[in-house]
């Protein structure tokens, strides 16, 4: 509650909500006075159109106040009390540049979720670009925000450059252009316009939704000699296991791969499925499309890697891991969670055992020994299985 407050003051809203709806007050007595004083005509007409006149005075005035600038957008879209629960859930801290330096104008949230700029509040993973040119933002559904307090304001706009720009905070492609059809496309495709289920859903798999799909459109809007360039380059094994690592593949680029690997034609792939060398975790996705592109019994290079991808259950890749494991022999996934299960609670790790409690639960299999079972079975409160 304090983050919106504390945002509200900041940005100076509520001192222009006063005075704006001091001044609807203030025509609408003026207006009422008028023909007030037009006698029993002006009466009967009060009496007619005062009721409508007052609903639409009061909705206005509830439209103001939904957002009160604080979460620009956003606010609006989401609605009053989510923005309380979800500035509630960060702490903000000064954003400290590639050199150590301190922005005390430009503040990030613990979780790196939001960023913090004049009193106003900015969700991270629903920005898709920052503009240099004007200093606006787009957002993932395509709608640009103009006007914003910075244009004039070098140390926020060196902040904003190295987040969104040199950063590459989620890894753009540059082989394609983003536009505002693209990413109203590709948000449609990816999430529709439910906004209020979006406000409480996770943002890691919304984003990693979305740049998937947004690939996905960029590439078919793509003139063919561009798409057959970026196909051939990715088809050399080197270029393909370091593309892996920095940006989302294209559904075909991941089936191109994957069949080279079923087919014999590519085998060195010794270190290639490592979760230290991906840029992102919005990438790991890529590695394990990949394994399922190749099959069993090929992918099974990649058991530690598809393990260690569902050690974590809130994870946006967790999903794709255990269906990709889901694939293998029922007796080898088996051992092998029995194997895992053996580390998770070694470990005391009780995220880990969530995940295989739910991959053992999705091939109808009850990990043995009680005493593992104890200490994993912790694990469930994390995550409600189907």
């Amino acid at each position: 509650m304090w983050n919106l407050i504390k945002g509200i003051l900041r940005s100076g809203a509520i001192i222009k909500k006063l005075f704006k709806t001091f001044g609807v007050l203030v025509v609408a007595v003026i207006i009422g006075a008028t023909i007030f004083s037009f006698g029993v005509a002006g009466l009967g007409f009060l009496v007619l159109v005062g009721p409508s006149l007052l609903t639409r005075i009061v909705t206005y005035l509830k439209g103001e106040y939904q957002d009160m600038a604080t979460v620009p957008y956003w606010g609006k879209q989401f609605g009053f009390k989510q923005i309380i629960r979800l500035l509630a859930e960060d702490r903000m801290h000064s954003y400290r540049f590639n050199n150590g330096k301190l922005c005390r104008k430009l503040k990030v949230s613990e979780s790196g979720r939001w960023i913090y700029v004049a009193g106003r509040y900015y969700p991270l993973y629903l920005v898709k670009e920052y503009i240099r040119e004007d200093g606006s933002l787009m957002m993932i559904d395509g709608t640009i925000l103009k006007g914003q307090h910075w244009l004039y304001d070098s140390e926020i706009i060196e902040a904003l450059n190295e987040i969104f720009c040199e950063k590459e905070l989620f890894g753009v492609d540059r082989g394609f252009r983003t536009t505002k059809m693209n990413c109203e496309t590709a948000f449609l495709r990816s999430w529709g316009k439910d906004y209020e289920s979006l406000a409480k859903a996770d943002w890691d798999k919304v984003r990693y939704d979305f740049e998937k799909e947004l690939k996905e459109v960029e590439a078919g809007r793509t003139n063919a000699k561009l798409r057959k360039k970026l196909l051939q380059k990715i088809s050399d094994p080197v270029e393909a296991r370091d593309t892996m690592y920095s940006r989302m593949l294209l559904d075909v680029e991941i089936e191109l791969i994957g069949n080279a690997i079923r087919s014999g034609r590519l085998t060195d792939l010794d270190g290639w499925f490592d979760m230290r060398k991906f840029d992102r975790d919005i990438y790991v996705g890529n590695g394990i499309k990949i394994l399922k592109a190749a099959g069993y019994p090929k992918n099974a290079i990649g058991t530690e890697f598809l393990f260690e991808c569902i050690s974590d259950i809130e994870k946006p890749y967790f999903e794709d891991a255990v269906q990709t494991l889901q694939r293998f022999p029922r007796e080898k996934l088996i051992e092998l969670i029995e194997k895992y299960a053996d580390i998770a609670y070694g470990n005391e790790d009780v995220l880990f055992g969530a995940g295989l409690i739910y991959l053992a639960k999705k091939i109808d299999y009850t990990i043995k020994l009680s005493d593992k079972r104890q200490v994993l079975a912790q694990g469930q409160t994390l995550k409600k299985f189907t």
